[in-house]
């Protein structure tokens, strides 16, 4: 800290620190995996005019309050994939933060445990809100949500459906499902099919013809990437309403259960359960197992 004019006592020049605040270190460590921060503008606001006279110690500078003002800063959250796109990496979707339209598609390294490629407004204005990996293309594909952060606005008409190819690094084709969608909140994919989620309607992709062959129904409106694939070789989903199965193979939704409370978020799939969330209360719905695969089971 040093005084610009040591005459006019009024003014002063606040020097750079040399070891960021406590909060802010917190903030880059919870964010650090997902290389979430970008940058970073410090503020300095005094809440009076700081008259360096004899009679003031430097204790007057506790009047003044550190701000951070995030230029792109951006909260993080996990993707719903089945399966990696490459042998050494994951992928995560990311959420703008209040203020930002764009939003990214990250790759992070399990053995580095940080991500290591960043790819920014891969759909424009929107936000990613499902990810899977379909074995037989290699191809990532995805659903947007056609919003931001908070506070803003959404400029685009609907979300989009889109696909990345991992290893030339570009979005190969993007695209409209429905008209007006704004959000595909869980996909998930099987060799030669990819299933994507709007609303109360499952849509069954051809990602080799590039056209949505099946819409089926859906027991309720699909939660966010809430439908994971269990060891019997079913998909099960969460609706706000209960829990489903899907045969990937007949393209056939039965309900399994009506939860007895409103299912808020999800989604933990274990060998024989699954978890979700209703308000402050964590749930968990025994899956029914075959006979068959007890057996199987009973023989290991």
């Amino acid at each position: 800290m040093s005084v610009a004019n040591p005459t006019e006592r009024n003014r002063v020049t606040i020097g750079a620190r040399a070891k960021p605040p406590e909060l802010l270190a917190w903030i880059v460590k919870v964010h650090h995996r997902a290389a979430v921060i970008a940058k970073i503008e410090f503020v300095l606001v005094f809440e009076h005019r700081i008259n360096l006279s004899a009679r003031h110690r430097p204790k007057v500078f506790a009047l003044s309050r550190l701000r951070l003002i995030p230029k792109n800063l951006q909260r993080h959250r996990r993707a719903a994939i089945n399966a990696i796109a490459r042998s050494d990496a994951d992928h995560e979707n990311v959420i703008p933060c209040t203020g930002i339209l764009e939003s990214a598609l990250g790759v992070w390294d399990p053995r580095e445990n940080r991500t290591v490629e960043n790819y920014r407004n891969l759909v424009t204005n929107q936000s990613i809100a499902s990810l899977a990996w379909e074995p037989r293309s290699g191809l990532i594909f995805g659903g947007s949500g056609n919003y931001g952060g908070g506070g803003t606005l959404p400029i685009e008409k609907e979300a989009k459906f889109f696909a990345f190819d991992p290893k030339q690094k570009v979005k190969v084709f993007e695209m409209s499902l429905i008209p007006g969608a704004v959000k595909y909140p869980a996909t998930f994919a099987v060799p030669g099919k990819v299933f994507i989620s709007i609303g109360d309607k499952l849509l069954v992709f051809d990602p080799e013809a590039r056209k949505v062959t099946r819409t089926l129904t859906l027991p309720g409106a699909q939660l966010d990437i809430s439908l994971g694939r269990h060891r019997s070789g079913k998909l099960v989903g969460l609706t706000s309403k209960g829990v489903y199965a899907l045969d990937p193979d007949k393209a056939e939704i039965v309900l399994m259960a009506n939860a007895p409370v409103p299912i808020n978020c999800g989604f933990a799939l274990v060998d024989d359960a699954v978890y979700f969330g209703s308000k402050a209360q964590l749930w968990r719905y025994e899956l029914p197992i075959s006979e068959a695969h007890k057996r199987a089971d009973d023989l290991k």
